[in-house]
């Protein structure tokens, strides 16, 4: 055997040693990835299978950041739109998630199965509190009974997919306090509570519930003011606190306390009315209580209630002109809002003297309405009596018999009086 004189190139051992610890340091910190279940890091390195090549997974996260960010501005109705579609995307995502994560599993590819899973339940997560949030502008801006019916079951439905998480609990409690159901209000907040103490809107939707249900009750003012100790940084444990103290007369407190509500909250058209209500029921500030109006106005222009409650701020000072424009702008937002038809009732019977004008609004307020029946009365004899004005008195006595048969259960004298007058006034005519 012959000799070779080739020469044999020498093994660089230290550069070597140098790449495998760099890539045992890769792989380490690959496997650590924070958040990562503790199943997918204790699993032992295996070569055959490889890290997967990323799938790209819409996972709602950019939607819901979206919705975030239009919250944030005050854009209810687009952070709406925005919150839909990203539970549609996160629970698609989840789902693809889980799919990729069974594939992975049928390969003996046990840890990257792991780690889709574990995003899978986060896109869960998501829908859920996505869906939470949608409920919650709902709740707020809720001005008809059906806005306020369907925040309860987005709410429902979010507590379907996540029942541990604290904020979602607690917008299910708002959702049923502002649909009227004040027991069911307080026991989802009791639940939210419960889950999590520290949760400083869910003591704040706990007082309301409470408020709403009895006034007065001691235990609003405790949990209003539990609240704001909790996160002096949250708009609505302020919001609250001042809901309970302008219910127990406390005006100037509760004006204080809105402040600090929209100081958290600038963009938020709900915080903006009750400002602007204390100002010009009950406390004489006119000008201040337009300020705060028109605000609520230019950021919600599609909120009939804002409209509406700028209208009555203008008759309560005889701006009849302008109550009756921004009224007749309620009407034009949502045709179907009672409320603001009546109050334009009230201008052209009241204010104006144009009883021509006021029988329709009466009639499609009482046509649209949910109203107490003193309220039902109220309005019957209102347009009773415009009718009267106009010599149609064959119209206004079933008008004013209306309102005494809604008072038969609960006589409201004053009403009554006026009923009955009319009906005198109608005789032989």
């Amino acid at each position: 055997m012959g000799i070779s004189f080739r020469r044999r190139r020498k093994v660089n051992w230290p550069l070597v040693g140098v790449v495998l610890l760099l890539l045992a340091l890769g792989g380490a910190a690959l496997i650590q990835l924070k958040g990562l279940p503790a199943a997918a890091r204790d699993l032992p390195f295996m070569p055959k299978t490889p890290t997967p090549t990323p799938v790209p997974v819409d996972d709602g996260s950019i939607l819901m950041a979206l919705g975030d960010s239009l919250w944030q501005q005050g854009r209810l109705v687009d952070a709406a739109d925005a919150y839909q579609e990203a539970t549609l995307a996160a629970a698609a995502g989840a789902d693809l998630l889980t799919t990729i994560a069974e594939g992975y599993s049928q390969q003996d590819r046990l840890a990257d199965a792991a780690i889709k899973r574990y995003y899978a339940g986060q896109a869960r997560s998501r829908a859920a509190l996505a869906r939470a949030r949608r409920a919650r502008i709902f709740a707020i801006r809720g001005w008809n009974p059906a806005m306020t019916a369907q925040a309860v079951e987005e709410a429902r439905k979010a507590v379907e997919l996540d029942r541990e998480d604290g904020e979602i609990l607690a917008t299910l409690a708002l959702a049923y306090d502002r649909d009227g159901k004040y027991d069911a209000a307080i026991q989802a907040a009791l639940a939210a509570v419960a889950k999590d103490g520290k949760n400083a809107e869910a003591h704040a939707y706990l007082a309301e519930a409470y408020a709403d249900k009895q006034p007065l009750d001691p235990r609003a003012k405790a949990s209003a003011r539990l609240a704001v100790q909790l996160d002096d940084m949250s708009a609505y444990a302020h919001r609250n606190l001042g809901y309970i103290l302008e219910s127990e007369g406390d005006y100037r407190e509760a004006a204080a306390e809105y402040l600090k509500a929209i100081a958290l909250a600038p963009n938020l058209a709900a915080l903006y009315l009750d400002l602007g209500r204390v100002y010009y029921v009950k406390l004489d500030r006119y000008e201040d209580a337009v300020a705060a109006l028109r605000r609520a106005v230019d950021l919600d222009p599609l909120n009939p209630l804002a409209h509406t409650e700028l209208g009555r701020c203008y008759h309560s000072r005889s701006d009849f002109r302008l109550a009756e424009a921004s009224l007749q702008r309620a009407t034009a937002v949502d045709p179907g809002y009672a409320n603001a038809y009546a109050y334009l009732g009230w201008v052209y019977y009241f204010g104006l003297r144009q009883y021509d004008k006021a029988v329709p609004q009466f009639q499609k307020a009482l046509e649209l309405g949910r109203f107490s029946a003193g309220r039902m009365a109220e309005y019957s004899t209102e347009l009773g009596w415009s009718l009267y004005f106009l010599n149609r008195c064959s119209e206004a006595r079933p008008a004013f018999q209306k309102a005494l048969d809604l008072l038969a259960g609960q006589p409201d004298p004053n009403i009554s009086t006026q009923a009955r007058n009319g009906l005198s006034a109608c005789a032989g005519r």
